[in-house]
């Protein structure tokens, strides 16, 4: 394997120690995030992402062999470290999903100005913390040609390793940022030329209206799993809007209310 440092070790290795006890908030002060499962450690491959290792299953080496050497080719050499699946979950404190495992270099936190400059499809989350929920709107974002995600600083990391396993990877190929601390999400929007729906079960417009799909630039804006979204957001942004389900039903999950939206109006 090309320029490929290969290790075969144990859980009694030191080469292991920092993987022990693995946490994604350490990892984050550290500057880095937690990538596995196959599919979500292969997606990092492709990217031009800094790997600073990673952990893989003896039976999954062969399989990701062509990505490892694709990627050093385009980065530099990180080293591949092999060891027995009992090994691995010892040292990390939990059965490793699916055989891999990857330590990756943070990238920098782009600008707002960055990310919407050609944008014109935007999924915007206030307080929307589960990682699941997070995850699966980067996955439907990517699926209905979102150009970008924008969230509050009290949402959830797209980076964490569940939200990222849950977006199948997609969080690290969909552009997004956060918005400045307690800044007012329309008007924020506003001013780089967006228009901007705010989602709720009381929104005066239906999604399926078409004149929503002439919108030049158009922002859609979802709430907090419980509470949806604030009085402030909601007061801030153009016009509401609701997806008409049965009476009988407050709301539908974030995610889903997302994928449906963005499947209306992304289209």
């Amino acid at each position: 394997m090309l320029n490929v440092h290969i290790r075969h070790v144990s859980s009694s290795d030191g080469t292991l120690d920092h993987f022990r006890a693995l946490k994604d908030v350490e990892q984050r002060r550290a500057g880095s995030f937690i990538a596995e499962s196959e599919l979500v450690v292969q997606r990092v491959l492709r990217t031009d992402l800094s790997i600073r290792s990673l952990l893989i299953h003896q039976n999954r080496l062969e399989r990701l062999r062509g990505d490892i050497e694709e990627h050093v080719r385009r980065r530099e050499p990180f080293p591949v470290l092999v060891a027995p699946a009992a090994d691995i979950d010892s040292v990390l404190g939990f059965p490793l999903p699916r055989g891999v495992l990857a330590l990756v270099q943070r990238p920098p936190l782009r600008t707002l100005s960055d990310v919407l400059a050609t944008a014109r499809r935007v999924v915007v989350l206030e307080d929307v913390v589960d990682p699941d929920n997070v995850g699966a709107i980067f996955r439907h974002c990517a699926a209905f040609g979102a150009d970008a995600v924008i969230i509050s600083e009290s949402s959830g990391d797209p980076l964490y390793r569940k939200a990222l396993r849950s977006s199948m990877g997609w969080a690290l190929h969909v552009p997004w940022t956060r918005l400045p601390d307690r800044a007012p999400i329309g008007e924020t929007l506003r001013g780089h030329g967006f228009v901007t729906y705010a989602f709720t079960p009381a929104g005066k417009v239906d999604v399926r209206d078409p004149s929503l799909r002439h919108i030049e630039r158009l922002a859609l804006v979802f709430g907090a799993e419980t509470n949806g979204l604030s009085l402030e957001a909601l007061a801030s942004c153009d016009a509401t809007i609701r997806i008409i389900i049965d009476p009988a039903i407050d709301s539908l999950n974030v995610a889903t209310s997302a994928a449906l939206a963005m499947f209306e109006l992304f289209r």
